[in-house]
């Protein structure tokens, strides 16, 4: 009987164990969506900290550059777009905004690229910080702990 008890005891653990994590998981799952910004890694050196600003600046610059640049793409598309007869999606090759001259097109392209690849950029930095302080906080860790 006792083997029998182990496993009905052993269920129930999971069971419980499982009811609470989904309960938990859907309470997540039927929150409204919020923005979440990049999350600040806090140090005791002073020196990550001021990174994770100057990156989270950063990248705050590049969405503004990009949310401009959309804006601007939008005005042009609205602006030539009703009198010209073919709208973004109606015929051949209308899906590009419609620009004053070509230079103007790169111009944006070009700036839209570099907004992009700072943000990667600045967001790869960030996170290799983290990774690093957070293995520098295990190395020492680990060294307060092992001394044998």
């Amino acid at each position: 009987m006792s083997r029998l008890q182990g496993i009905l005891a052993a269920g129930g653990l999971t069971g419980i164990v499982m009811a609470s994590s989904l309960a938990l998981g859907a309470g997540k799952l039927l929150a409204p969506p919020t923005e979440t910004p990049v999350p600040v890694v806090e140090s005791g050196g002073g020196m990550g900290g001021s990174r994770e600003q100057e990156y989270q600046k950063q990248i705050e610059a590049a969405n503004g550059t990009i949310l401009q640049l959309e804006a601007q793409i939008n005005a042009m598309a609205a602006g030539g777009g009703d009198s010209g007869g073919a709208s973004a999606g109606g015929g051949g090759g209308g899906s590009a905004p419609a620009f004053e001259n070509e230079n103007e097109s790169e111009d944006a392209a070009h700036e839209a690229e570099q907004a992009q690849e700072a943000e990667e950029h600045a967001a790869e930095q960030a996170q290799e910080d983290a990774q690093h302080e957070a293995e520098q906080q295990q190395e020492s860790e680990s060294g307060e702990g092992g001394g044998g």
